[in-house]
């Protein structure tokens, strides 16, 4: 097996009177590409990734679960209008009419209303017992 043998513009004579001793000036071959260095993109720790993708999840849930729970508000007001009807009907033995319920869970549990009429049964008249125009809570 031979020697490689560099290309003769990449040696220099050390002592120009002996012929044997050379040096070498570059180390890399003569028909080699020279290519710039690839710069690799920096890795993240993996529990940082882990805390991201757990961080992520949780917030996609909360907000799925304060939509669903909007819209499980939103089809059972009527139901909890009914209710609150039937529940002061029976607290204050009365009639009870109201005009408007609203109840939402954006921001806690709220329920507001309008025009809540209490008509006394045992007492005969055309005038509400009480009347609230707007209640929240």
């Amino acid at each position: 097996m031979q020697p490689h043998r560099l290309h003769p513009s990449l040696t220099k004579e050390t002592n120009p009177g002996s012929q044997s001793e050379k040096a070498i000036i570059l180390s890399t071959h003569v028909n080699e590409p020279v290519t710039p260095p690839v710069q690799r993109r920096r890795r993240h720790h993996p529990l940082t990734i882990a805390l991201l993708w757990t961080t992520s999840i949780l917030l996609i849930l909360a907000i799925a679960a304060l939509i669903a729970g909007n819209i499980y508000l939103h089809r059972a007001g009527p139901m909890l209008k009914a209710k609150v009807v039937e529940t002061l009907s029976t607290r204050f033995d009365s009639r009870v009419e109201l005009d408007q319920f609203h109840a939402t869970f954006v921001g806690g549990f709220e329920v507001s209303g309008a025009g809540l009429k209490l008509y006394p049964n045992h007492l005969d008249g055309n005038d509400p017992m009480i009347a609230v125009d707007r209640f929240s809570f």
